[in-house]
């Protein structure tokens, strides 16, 4: 099979497709998970591409885009064919998405093996930190995380899973009546601010995404099952 050489403009419109790819939903380094910085053109820790499986024994998807991969150009050079994507069967990443009082915070608590991420602990004290977390999740191969966010619009649910590369995204739909009665009744010092984020919420909600309802976490937990690995028969 007659394959075209990784190289000439072809290549370098590659590399640009895979920055633009990285910078987009804030990838990590494929091989050591160490943040990119997409502006260097050029040097030991510039982007490069990746091959997930190697060109030198799967010539043919040289050139198929789900076979790239974005990495620091010093850990490809250094890993070269011997670098082998890492197994992310037990990955487990979950967006909830709700306004205040819609119980995001109640349905992530009863999974007391996955971390959580929630705006709302005194812990954040800039969204910029509470992003670097999240993208810590994302460079993380076997990250079992809840995020809460309020991912009213479509765009929103979109970076937010972009960013912690996260495996699912749900809505916690609740009734804006019951919202605001759960605000008003679990006295936690910020009842002004979470009514205006529920009026807020409906006010700019769209679902342009179809984003599915929180199924529950039995449903959620056997659809992410790892698949058994078949044994080898010999005869």
């Amino acid at each position: 099979m007659q394959v075209r050489p990784w190289s000439g403009r072809a290549a370098q419109d590659a590399l640009r497709w895979i920055r633009a790819k990285g910078r987009r939903e804030h990838l990590p380094c494929c091989i050591c998970g160490e943040p990119l910085d997409y502006s260097l053109r050029g040097g030991d820790w510039s982007c490069s591409v990746q091959h997930i499986k190697p060109r030198s024994k799967f010539p043919e998807l040289t050139w198929d885009r789900a076979n790239w991969a974005p990495s620091h150009l010093r850990c490809n050079k250094r890993a070269g064919d011997r670098w082998q994507p890492p197994d992310e069967r037990s990955r487990l990443v979950v967006i909830l998405c709700g306004p205040p009082g819609a119980g995001k915070t109640t349905i992530a608590r009863q999974q007391d093996q996955l971390d959580i991420l929630d705006w709302d602990d005194p812990q954040w004290t800039s969204r910029a930190q509470f992003t670097k977390a999240m993208r810590g999740i994302a460079a993380n191969p076997h990250a079992r995380a809840v995020i809460i966010r309020s991912g009213a619009t479509t765009t929103a649910r979109v970076r937010a899973r972009r960013t912690a590369r996260a495996t699912h995204t749900f809505l916690v739909t609740t009734p804006e009546a019951v919202c605001r009665q759960r605000v008003i009744q679990r006295h936690r010092g910020d009842e002004k601010q979470s009514l205006q984020g529920i009026t807020g919420y409906f006010l700019a909600f769209d679902h342009n995404d179809n984003a599915p309802e929180f199924p529950g976490w039995n449903t959620i937990l056997e659809i992410n099952k790892p698949k058994p690995i078949a044994p080898i028969i010999t005869y």
